[in-house]
């Protein structure tokens, strides 16, 4: 199978126009510059990639909690209107992770702290969720007693 890709290649001198030629042949793809003929192999998984990013996994897990769809969260969170939805999609399969002001918006949108999006463990993520929602008064109060709770015994 073979398919022909074209495309501008910007520089502050000129523009020029290259054109790519892929073949896929089991999990190899040749791509052929017309500038130097020469293939440079690149190998291509077509496996699905499992979803490692814990970011993505978070989002998509507030946004569903929350009842919001991806457009909305993304029109919510500042991004066009006709882009919203897709750019969320994108974010909660890992294929793209947003920059940290649209991190941020988004993490206003959901009502969560921006640590909770990359929190490695579910347990601390439900902490840091738990414990943005508190008022001032009580966080101090947690705060002193997990202070008190990881002194080591004066006996």
């Amino acid at each position: 199978m073979q398919s022909v890709f074209y495309c501008k290649n910007y520089n502050l001198h000129n523009t020029n126009i290259c054109k790519y030629t892929i073949s896929v042949v089991d999990d190899t793809r040749q791509n052929y510059d017309h500038r130097d003929k020469q293939p440079k192999s690149v190998t291509m998984s077509r496996k699905r990639t499992p979803r490692k990013h814990i970011f993505s996994t978070r989002l998509s897990e507030a946004r569903k909690q929350k009842g919001l769809s991806q457009k909305t969260l993304g029109m919510k969170a500042g991004i066009d209107e006709f882009v919203a939805g897709t750019r969320i999609n994108r974010y909660e399969k890992g294929i793209h992770s947003p920059d940290i002001i649209t991190s941020r918006n988004i993490a206003k949108v959901l009502c969560l702290p921006l640590a909770y999006f990359f929190a490695d463990e579910d347990r601390l993520a439900q902490m840091i969720a738990i414990f943005s929602s508190l008022s001032a008064r009580k966080q101090k109060e947690i705060l002193a007693l997990t202070e008190k709770l990881t002194e080591p015994d004066r006996r």
